[in-house]
């Protein structure tokens, strides 16, 4: 597929929006703000490589490490809210032990994402493909070379008359027919 084919640049559209707006909700729902800017340098720069990654369907095994590097790349461009960071570290330094748990929910939530967002994407890129592939084939069929039967198919077809077909087997559909030599002794004479 060219480089500067419209579905190509559509899926990697679709790749760069999905990935950005998925992390922006989740950065949201986490408790964090939305830059404007961070979102769109995040899609611009999530943009170039899903464009060089579009050049045949994408499977499972190339969508999901993309999506993780979107993740790392989002979650480094999307600010950390100042206010709910201060408050989340004093409550956490009051208990010592529980230091880690922030770092641990944020990752498991980003693995919860990359999977998400992986599966959405391939099962998204699945369809697209098989739907291009069918209007390519539908667009294409008036294009196929006819097929000209050769000479030995043209002859006349061999008339069976039915009449004579469904008398015989009225007559003999009780007869057991069974082709072969006789099993057993067999008695000469």
């Amino acid at each position: 597929m060219d480089v500067w084919s419209v579905v190509r640049w559509a899926r990697a559209a679709g790749f760069s929006a999905g990935c950005v707006l998925l992390a922006a909700a989740g950065h949201v729902f986490g408790g964090g703000r939305v830059d404007d800017a961070a979102l769109a340098a995040g899609f611009v720069l999530l943009f170039v490589p899903a464009l060089a990654l579009t050049g045949r369907e994408r499977t499972m095994g190339t969508i999901l490490p993309a999506v993780a590097a979107s993740q790392v790349l989002m979650h480094a461009l999307l600010p950390e809210d100042q206010a709910r960071a201060g408050v989340a570290a004093a409550g956490y330094a009051e208990h010592a032990g529980h230091a880690a748990l922030p770092g641990l929910d944020m990752l498991l939530m980003h693995v919860v994402a990359v999977l998400a967002t992986a599966w959405w994407l391939e099962c998204g890129e699945a369809a697209l493909c098989a739907l291009v592939r069918h209007l390519a084939g539908w667009a294409l069929r008036p294009l196929r070379p006819v097929r000209v039967p050769p000479a030995d198919e043209l002859r006349a077809p061999v008339v069976v008359h039915r009449e004579e077909h469904g008398l015989r087997l009225a007559v003999l559909r009780h007869v057991v027919g069974r082709r072969g030599p006789p099993v057993g002794p067999v008695a000469l004479g």
